[in-house]
């Protein structure tokens, strides 16, 4: 580990497009690219914090994840591009990685998501509430 915050591997748009990488979401943003880059030449820690304040900012009006509290139930927000197994989530483990680990890139999804951008109009939203157990 470092001992300051390491954002390049995970918001650098040089990761974006690359597989296996820490940038999972596919993120870029110039500005942030422009701050990451600058950062990682910044030795004054209170430089540093403003500037991962500003990232915190950027990454946050993204909208790429959302914080969850841990609660007796979960809430997954994300751009609808994904293949996912009708559980959604592991039934098995904890929600932290299921996405990661069960999920895959979905190109007819994705190219749905792309043009449903583009023309500032909805796709056919998933079921709100899964209950897996239920349809057994």
């Amino acid at each position: 580990g470092s001992l300051f915050p390491y954002p390049e591997m995970m918001y650098h748009s040089k990761y974006a497009d690359k597989p296996n990488t820490n940038n999972v979401w596919g993120f870029k943003n110039k500005r942030a690219d422009e701050i990451i880059e600058k950062y990682n030449g910044e030795f004054d820690v209170k430089e540093r914090i403003k500037m991962l304040q500003e990232l915190d900012s950027i990454f946050t009006s993204e909208y790429m994840t959302m914080l969850r509290w841990y609660s007796d139930n979960s809430r997954l927000l994300y751009w609808n591009e994904f293949g996912t197994p009708e559980s959604v989530m592991s039934k098995y483990g904890g929600y932290d990685d299921s996405a990661i680990q069960y999920w895959w890139h979905d190109e007819k999804k994705a190219k749905e998501l792309e043009k449903a951008r583009a023309n500032n109009t909805k796709m056919a939203p998933r079921p709100e509430i899964i209950k897996y157990w239920e349809n057994k």
